[in-house]
């Protein structure tokens, strides 16, 4: 029988910055900035590290603010560096990448690599949170879930996701590739051209951020209702893989 294992991921867990970089975050400005969404995903790590536990998977993490530079963006992204590190000497650029970015990345190339000698397929979890309101409008959704719908594996289960999910939580708004596109730059979007599609399926999970501030009994529900349907979709998609299947990577 075809076996598949979870890994959870967190990159913008929390808004902490090294000693070394204190003097660029210093201003007032920018401690507001540490202490909104844009510094941090608040509530992802708290999502990250339940739903770690309830599916029995690894979690890695990371509590450095995206401020510094951003985990889940490629080398080439212009926001890869906030305005408080892009000026910086070039030197001092990649001695950040180096301490923060590549063994952050590795750590989670390392363990789906290590997942995948002992199983034949790995659901990467990268559990992110957004804000309520952006540019002014209002973002009617309290959870999204984020994939390449090109890929056959995570078009199948991600919609198996999103309709348990709905099931389960008929009042929660649950969308496909909202707010953002699953095909838009991030770690899951990178880590595809590294596997083929039957072997890694990567999705995003957007979580309104208003779950920060949601009461300990509501963040538990939505957690267990969201492991309850990972693990049934995951039972799902091992069952079809015992038929033919296009296993071509896209």
């Amino acid at each position: 029988m075809t076996t598949t294992r979870f890994v959870v991921t967190s990159e913008h867990g929390g808004n902490e910055v090294p000693d070394r970089y204190a003097s660029l975050f210093s201003s007032p400005g920018a401690k507001r900035d540490l202490h909104s969404h844009r510094g941090h995903d608040p509530g992802s790590l708290h999502a990250a590290t339940q739903l770690s536990l309830m599916l029995e998977s690894p979690l890695i993490f990371s509590t450095t603010t995206r401020l510094l530079v951003d985990l889940n963006r490629s080398l080439d992204h212009p926001h890869l560096f906030s305005k408080y590190t892009r000026s910086q000497p070039e030197a001092e650029k990649r001695a950040i990448l180096d301490e923060y970015f590549h063994p952050y990345r590795k750590r989670v190339e390392d363990k789906i690599h290590t997942l995948l000698q002992t199983c034949d397929r790995v659901v990467h979890l990268s559990m992110h949170t957004f804000t309520p309101r952006f540019r002014g409008s209002r973002r009617a959704i309290d959870l999204g879930i984020l994939y390449d719908p090109e890929r056959s594996e995570e078009n199948r289960f991600c919609h198996e996701t999103v309709n348990h999910m709905t099931l389960l939580a008929p009042r929660r708004r649950i969308r496909h590739n909202e707010p953002y596109l699953g095909i838009d730059d991030g770690l899951t979007t990178y880590l595809r051209t590294q596997h083929p599609a039957h072997r890694y399926v990567g999705i995003e999970i957007e979580i309104n951020n208003r779950y920060a501030r949601w009461q300990e009994k509501q963040k538990q529900t939505l957690i267990t209702q969201l492991a309850r349907t990972l693990q049934n979709d995951s039972c799902d998609l091992q069952n079809s893989f015992c038929r033919p299947v296009d296993t071509r990577a896209k």
